[in-house]
């Protein structure tokens, strides 16, 4: 059985994790063989259901896809009772039970921080596997978890991975910080990697089309492409100061843009960052959401496509803007799953590569760190996440 509330939540549904997962459930149903997968879905969510369904169809029979329901609100930060949480994961458990499955791949572990998803891994009743996209959170607890009810979900959620039978990690990084963080044995933290969409494929922009999606998004110029998320460790505020800093001349001559969910708060703080390093207006393009039609196409136009991310678990992004053989810049130092999403695995990519300035952070290690600071470092970490382990055992 494939838990696929990874595709209903609304942080993860249209993001990477959301498309991994659909793609994950396509992959393994047409490898399937004479193994029956059923996918499992959360009733919370009943608008994302007929399009999960449709997008399966073909693929997987519609009674294997099945719906199971909570009692109730059940957003592990928001406020509710631990109670109500634990009865709605058992709830979970008793419905999948019944199915009696040789395994329950869950394909996003961290979800239903701020809404009903209920995911849970190492129960009783049957075999539990994970995909583990990232630790981010566990490695920056300053930055996301300083919030006591958001910070007691997600080492709970730790207690769940850990608990797990197999844990399929998207890269050798993320793979090695399990290991690390945790105490995982080895063996049961298997790289399976990331990879994207057949969509991805180079293809030409026609003229028509080029003129189209410019005016759309309001490019009268070569531009600058960045796309990903928006909270601290993507960086773009490092990218914006770091675009206002090219020499006037090159500067001037181009637009940056900026594709991701952009909330208004978020919008007026950079477009005021902007004009306070002196961009003129129009020079930060800053959009929502885009049809993969047009990323494809924004993809292919870009004159650079640049990644300053502070911590990946693998970059998807860059991986997606290869076919179109954008030149690539990414932050110096960078982690390295940076670079194994550029087909270059235990090498750092900062080195040679242009870099947009980073963002100070206070739990990040500078990059020449002595190996007993870094070893007394990941010792804290794994200290802090055994001890509220235990205390989400209780």
């Amino acid at each position: 059985m494939l838990d696929l509330q990874a595709c209903q939540t609304p942080p993860s549904r249209d993001r990477g994790i959301g498309g991994y997962s659909l793609n994950l459930a396509k992959a393994l149903a047409g490898r399937a063989g004479d193994h029956d997968l059923w996918l499992v879905l959360n009733g919370r969510f009943p608008e994302t259901i007929p399009a999960i369904r449709r997008a399966l169809d073909g693929a997987v029979p519609r009674e294997r896809i099945v719906v199971f329901q909570t009692p109730g609100t059940a957003a592990g930060s928001q406020g509710v009772a631990a109670g109500r949480v634990r009865a709605a994961e058992a709830t979970r458990e008793h419905f999948l039970s019944h199915f009696a499955p040789d395994v329950v791949h869950v394909c996003s572990l961290f979800e239903g921080d701020r809404d009903d998803a209920v995911t849970a891994a190492g129960t009783r009743s049957f075999p539990t596997s994970v995909t583990l996209h990232d630790l981010i959170p566990l490695v920056h607890p300053d930055v996301y978890l300083t919030d006591p009810v958001t910070r007691e979900w997600y080492f709970r959620k730790i207690v769940h991975l850990r608990n797990a039978e197999l844990v399929l990690a998207i890269s050798e990084h993320s793979r090695r910080e399990a290991i690390e963080a945790l105490d995982l044995a080895p063996g049961r933290v298997i790289n399976a990697s990331a990879a994207i969409d057949d969509k991805f494929a180079r293809c030409p922009v026609s003229a028509s089309r080029r003129e189209e999606v410019c005016r759309r998004y309001g490019l009268h110029q070569p531009f600058v492409m960045y796309t990903g998320g928006m909270d601290y460790r993507k960086n773009v505020e490092g990218l914006i100061a770091a675009f206002s800093e090219l020499p006037a001349s090159l500067r001037d001559g181009h637009q940056l843009l900026v594709v991701c969910l952009v909330h208004e708060a978020d919008r007026r703080r950079l477009n005021a960052l902007a004009q306070r390093l002196g961009l003129r207006p129009g020079q930060l393009v800053l959009t929502s959401y885009i049809p993969d039609d047009d990323l494809l196409a924004l993809y292919n136009l870009c004159r650079l496509f640049v990644f300053p991310s502070l911590h990946e678990g693998f970059g998807l992004p860059i991986v997606e803007a290869r076919p179109w053989r954008a030149p690539l810049p990414m932050r110096a130092g960078g982690r390295r799953s940076a670079s194994m999403a550029c087909g270059r695995p235990g090498r750092s990519p900062g080195r040679r590569l242009l870099a947009a300035r980073s963002m100070p952070s206070k739990r990040c290690l500078p990059e020449k760190t002595s190996p007993a600071t870094a070893s007394r470092c990941r010792r804290d970490r794994n200290d802090r996440a055994w001890r509220m382990s235990r205390r989400c055992r209780r």
